[in-house]
């Protein structure tokens, strides 16, 4: 039988907080994940009551929407490998604000999965910075995300070709990919001529812009095939009174300089103290 104090609390609901006793009865429901009391009763009660859903069908339907804001979150905190945790109220409204930037549950749980790669275990804060930055750049669907990633790997794997041809040590980066596709975009440069362009520059004080400044020589005089750039390359050599060596890369510095003026290898020089091919930390 109830208490007097339990009556009390019961009035409290109906004719205070203004709930129906077919509500009290649908939050009932949710003292099944804990020991059923009314003062945890009350308690549900009472963020109901501070949301404003005193009737049946609506508490139902609020309650039934925060269970699945809750199985997702913890779907999160599984991802970022946090079992046995139960999300706050703060995680719950940080997985809201997400949804409500557009972000969709498969892209949340992409940056979840980034997120854990990249600090070894990764929390909520890292998971918000990755969706910041991929809405940035105006990656807004896991797709699109994918996408990208496939897109950065294909032009790292070029770089790294370049690199060796250019005699550098280093890992690709955000700077050098841009310059990639700058040659490949705006001057139609392939990656055989990139390629022999990184030949030539090998042994410069900086070798990407040494590489940018023989292609844009190229497009400049419309060369366009490797047969033409070693002719050019090679007239080059000869009008400096140079003995072609057997290979671009056993003489590269000097095969590099004698590819231009007294003062274009000066400006070259100049430009090339700064360090235009530092990585990304």
């Amino acid at each position: 039988a109830p208490s007097d104090d339990e009556k009390e609390m019961y009035r409290k609901w109906i004719d205070e907080w203004g709930f129906t006793p077919q509500a009290v009865q649908e939050a009932c429901r949710e003292t099944t994940k804990g020991t059923p009391t009314m003062a945890y009763l009350d308690g549900i009660l009472l963020r109901q009551h501070q949301l404003g859903r005193h009737e049946a069908q609506a508490l139902e339907a609020g309650m039934q929407r925060e269970r699945t804001a809750r199985d997702f979150a913890r779907d999160v905190f599984a991802g970022l490998g946090r079992t046995g945790v139960t999300p706050t109220q703060e995680d719950l409204a940080a997985i809201e604000a997400w949804r409500a930037q557009g972000a969709g549950d498969e892209l949340i749980l992409l940056a979840v999965s980034a997120a854990h790669r990249r600090s070894g275990g990764g929390n909520m804060d890292d998971v918000d910075a990755f969706l910041t930055r991929w809405r940035e750049r105006g990656l807004t669907t896991a797709d699109a995300v994918r996408a990208d990633a496939a897109r950065t790997r294909a032009l790292n794997a070029q770089l790294r070709g370049i690199y060796e041809a250019a005699g550098l040590e280093k890992r690709p980066s955000a700077p050098d990919r841009d310059l990639l596709c700058r040659w490949a975009g705006e001057m139609g440069m392939n990656q055989e001529m990139i390629l022999q362009a990184a030949q030539y520059a090998r042994g410069s004080g900086s070798p990407m812009m040494a590489i940018g400044k023989i292609l844009a020589d190229w497009y400049r005089a419309g060369i366009t095939t490797p047969e033409a750039a070693r002719a050019e390359h090679e007239a080059h050599v000869r009008a400096g009174g140079q003995k072609q060596p057997a290979s671009p890369a056993v003489q590269p510095g000097r095969d590099m300089l004698m590819r231009h003026t007294p003062q274009e290898r000066r400006a070259t020089y100049s430009a090339a103290v700064v360090d235009f091919d530092e990585e990304e930390s």
